[in-house]
């Protein structure tokens, strides 16, 4: 089947439909957002880096003081993000336009572990006790920007809960 044939038989698979579109935008936002905080640049008004500058003005100020505090568990979940996520994107693309069974392992694991991951990240920017300063600003835009990252594992799994996903 090449390229063409495979997106010509997505658009009859609608819930594959969506899962590609936005597994290929969090490929850019997992490389080009998250591994900012994953390897600890600063997100900030005056930072050095431009996509720093830009996730400060576009997204963090006024929204997400946890983001811009970056303590070591933001870190690792980013780094997470950028560096396993990422890549496994790619590889659901892959697995979803030739429709290869094997994804379903993957994509249910994913599903679970970016469940917990953002259901323990949505919780500590509403309520963190330890730290109030760090709670969200903008719940609004906050979840805007953030709830795809728990919805989208949602839809995995139950696209992917079924032993043969395209039989």
């Amino acid at each position: 089947m090449t390229t063409m044939e495979n997106f010509s038989s997505l658009k009859k698979r609608p819930l594959d439909l969506i899962l590609v579109s936005f597994y290929a935008f969090f490929i850019f936002s997992s490389f080009f957002f998250d591994s900012l905080n994953g390897l600890d640049l600063p997100i900030a008004a005056d930072a050095p880096y431009f996509l720093c500058r830009l996730t400060y003005e576009v997204y963090a100020k006024g929204t997400d003081p946890l983001l811009i505090a970056n303590p070591p568990f933001v870190q690792y979940a980013t780094l997470v993000s950028a560096f396993v996520w990422g890549p496994l994107y790619i590889l659901f693309i892959y697995g979803i336009l030739k429709k290869k069974a094997w994804i379903r392992v993957p994509a249910l694991m994913y599903s679970g572990a970016l469940m917990y991951s953002m259901i323990f990240y949505i919780g500590l920017e509403f309520h963190n006790p330890l730290n109030p300063e760090w709670e969200v600003e903008n719940g609004f835009k906050f979840l805007a920007f953030n709830g795809p990252y728990l919805l989208i594992p949602m839809l995995t799994a139950y696209r992917f809960r079924r032993p043969n996903p395209f039989g």
